[in-house]
């Protein structure tokens, strides 16, 4: 998925996402961005603007899933994390949604 640079909306926001089935924390921060889809020719299909989470710390965070503290000493990912995906809260539990606290515009 490319990114051509424009980001929407206004600035970025502290944000988790908790992966319950892989008790995997993000720690970050949300950021509004265009996100165009292209088919196999790289023509766009579709473009949206939605929150995008710039992981700074990640890690496996087994108590999460019960206090929703982040763990001490998660560390910076050693690699960048690209997922992006749909149906998260495969478990039902603690992971409803993605913690975002609220900016105002």
């Amino acid at each position: 998925m490319p990114h051509d640079g424009r980001t929407a909306g206004c600035g970025g926001a502290p944000g988790t996402q908790f992966l319950s089935s892989s008790k995997v924390l993000w720690v970050g921060t949300w950021v509004p961005m265009t996100v165009t889809l292209h088919d196999r020719a790289k023509t766009p299909v579709a473009t949206s603007d939605v929150l995008v989470l710039g992981v700074e710390k990640a890690g496996r965070c087994d108590s999460y899933q019960t206090d929703q503290k982040i763990c001490p000493g998660l560390p910076a990912p050693e690699k960048p994390v690209l997922h992006m995906g749909v149906g998260f809260g495969q478990e039902a539990d603690s992971s409803r949604r993605a913690r975002r606290t609220r900016t105002s515009c």
